[in-house]
């Protein structure tokens, strides 16, 4: 009985250790991007669009090494600096960066990517981000940027 009870827990422990999860890598972007667009889209709690603003704004130059990302603008005397992570899981590539100075948020997903594109999607987690119209409030939004390769 005793040796019953000893090669159930060790069987229960073995089973309860967590698997390192080899579906997680990690990679890196490189080279000179600009913005060429910004959607942010607003929906109400039945999933309807309510609000969609597409704007060019002001161009900004998102340059990416192995670890740091960099933003300028051709008014910024000095670039904003930042480091950045890029994980694929199970195929969602999730870019992280370091401060919110870059890019509003920290957590982005690159929806698509080819050599010349790059498109980056959020959540709306900034409550007055989902103000519309007169003073009505969206249930939920999405960021989408789209940057082009600088060549």
């Amino acid at each position: 009985m005793k040796n019953t009870l000893i090669i159930l827990f060790t069987v229960c422990a073995l089973l309860s250790c967590k698997k390192k999860n080899d579906d997680i890598t990690k990679e890196t972007l490189s080279g000179k991007w600009t913005t060429s667009g910004y959607t942010i889209t607003l929906y109400n709690s039945s999933n309807t669009i309510v609000s969609q603003v597409v704007t060019d704004a002001i161009k900004t130059y998102w340059t990416f090494s192995d670890t740091q990302i960099s933003l300028s603008t051709d008014n910024y005397v000095m670039p904003r600096s930042a480091d950045y992570t890029l994980t694929n899981t199970l195929n969602t590539r999730r870019l992280h960066i370091s401060t919110t100075e870059i890019a509003m948020y920290t957590d982005w997903e690159i929806t698509e990517q080819t050599d010349n594109l790059i498109v980056l999607s959020t959540d709306v987690t900034d409550k007055n981000m989902l103000n519309y119209g007169n003073g009505q409030v969206a249930a939920r939004g999405k960021i989408i940027i789209r940057l082009t390769k600088v060549n």
